[in-house]
């Protein structure tokens, strides 16, 4: 069966919106499925369509740019977007089409796609669209005034014409799918969770230290987590590039590992050698990419999130503990929870991207057929 994956990111973009689509055309091919790839050019050399061992990756230039290059891409991309899946048409066939965005400008082509290809398509919410995240504005609407109204009411009409079109539509986590679904009684929403790539994590013959990893962005829970270690805590090691994890770290009296950027290679081994990963989530409906990779590793989280998040339902449902409150002792007391417990190497394999591209596999059968 022949699948066209439609994103604005993919490899060799290094952006976090271009793993999943590629996991997808990686893993879905071990069900049957050829994979082609719609995507957007990343640099003035990559204009030509490279072929993929997945099948042929279609690289589409911008029509033209404006300044909003970052958040809105999918404004200079969408008009050469429909212009090549309609020469496509001519001479290729598929029986399904995934949208994985952001950005979602692309989305308001999914009925004028449907029609062109004549295939079933899924819109793939990475993120939520009109239904934004607690706290995050796009450029537009930051900006306020008539911009804003236009972009703000254009988006919540394409959305909805957009998933009407959609034979169904993924996310990420169940709280945003039941955030969508709650919205769009009428429409299908499924959830394909991002996962971890088992061939990123290679198992090492380790042994666990005494210390706790962290890798990503910093978060305002996490100021609460450092006001709770005590002076016996575990040693903290960071990976990233954000200077405010240190920082915030030093003003609790605390000194912190700083790794700085690394390849996943040596965050995994790493992860893997810890008594427990940190994590924190900065939307209920959200699960850092960072806890997949403790799962991978077999690494106990410790979780920093509100009791109905997703981050708290993940970790009830797999290995750690997680603290809603902020309350210090209650946070030590997570701390301690999770360090006094049984590590394992054991793998959630639910949570692999082999194990998501296979439940993939079955909805996108059951709307093609």
């Amino acid at each position: 069966m022949n699948l066209l994956i439609v994103a604005h990111a993919y490899p060799p973009s290094g952006t976090v919106g271009s793993v999943r689509p590629a996991k997808w055309a990686k893993y879905l091919p071990e069900d049957g499925w050829c994979v082609d790839v719609l995507t957007a050019s990343t640099s003035a050399q990559d204009e030509t369509n490279g072929v993929s061992p997945h099948g042929t990756v279609y690289r589409v230039p911008d029509l033209f740019h404006t300044k909003f290059d970052s958040s809105h891409a999918g404004l200079r991309w969408t008009p050469r977007l429909l212009q090549v899946a309609s020469k496509l048409s001519l001479t290729d066939s598929y029986d399904a089409v995934i949208i994985s965005g952001g950005p979602f400008i692309p989305f308001s082509v999914t009925p004028a796609l449907k029609h062109v290809l004549g295939a079933a398509v899924v819109l793939d919410f990475r993120d939520p669209w009109t239904l934004k995240r607690r706290g995050m504005k796009d450029d537009f609407s930051s900006s306020g005034g008539v911009a804003s109204a236009l972009f703000n009411y254009g988006s919540t009409v394409a959305e909805r014409l957009a998933i009407n079109s959609a034979a169904a539509c993924l996310t990420p986590v169940p709280e945003l799918t039941e955030r969508y679904q709650s919205h769009y009684p009428e429409s299908r929403f499924e959830t394909i969770y991002n996962g971890y790539d088992p061939d990123d994590y290679p198992r090492h013959d380790v042994d666990r230290k005494n210390q706790i990893v962290y890798a990503g962005k910093f978060y305002g829970a996490i100021r609460n987590f450092f006001a709770a270690v005590e002076d016996d805590a575990p040693q903290l090691v960071y990976f990233g590039d954000d200077e405010r994890f240190v920082k915030v770290g030093s003003e609790f009296g605390l000194h912190i590992d700083d790794r700085g950027y690394q390849p996943i290679s040596v965050i995994a081994r790493e992860i893997q050698a810890s008594k427990a990963g940190l994590a924190a989530s900065p939307d209920p409906a959200a699960i850092p990419q960072k806890c997949f990779d403790y799962l991978a590793c077999g690494t106990p989280i410790i979780g920093i999130d509100p009791a109905d998040g997703a981050l708290s339902r993940l970790v009830d449902e797999t290995i750690g503990a997680c603290s809603s409150s902020t309350d210090l002792q209650e946070i030590r007391n997570v701390i301690d929870e999770v360090l006094s417990g049984i590590t394992t190497n054991t793998r959630e394999t639910k949570y692999s991207r082999v194990e998501q591209a296979s439940k993939l596999n079955d909805l996108l059968r059951e709307i093609a057929n």
